[in-house]
């Protein structure tokens, strides 16, 4: 689905997920580079796939993060695993 990056953060947030790092990379002639300057004006799928991809680190917002870590322990002390 094609978004501009700030509407792809809003979906992130409301899905309950913190964006903690977020890079725009563009296919160009000579291949995949970081465009920090990126204008996603005009980007479209071509013959080639995607002419640029939003790469985002997420995690869980504030208190569902102590949510997350509670489970894993649990499914840990019951022989559960838990990674992540």
């Amino acid at each position: 689905m094609q978004r501009e990056p700030d509407a792809w953060n809003r979906l992130f947030l409301d899905a309950g997920l913190d964006v903690d790092e977020e890079e725009v990379y563009a296919l160009g002639e000579d291949g995949w580079r970081a465009a920090s300057d990126f204008d996603p004006r005009g980007v479209r799928y071509g013959e080639r796939g995607a002419s640029a991809v939003l790469c985002a680190a997420l995690s869980p917002a504030g208190g569902a993060r102590r949510v997350v870590r509670r489970a894993r322990a649990a499914a840990r002390s019951r022989g559960g695993g838990g990674a992540g």
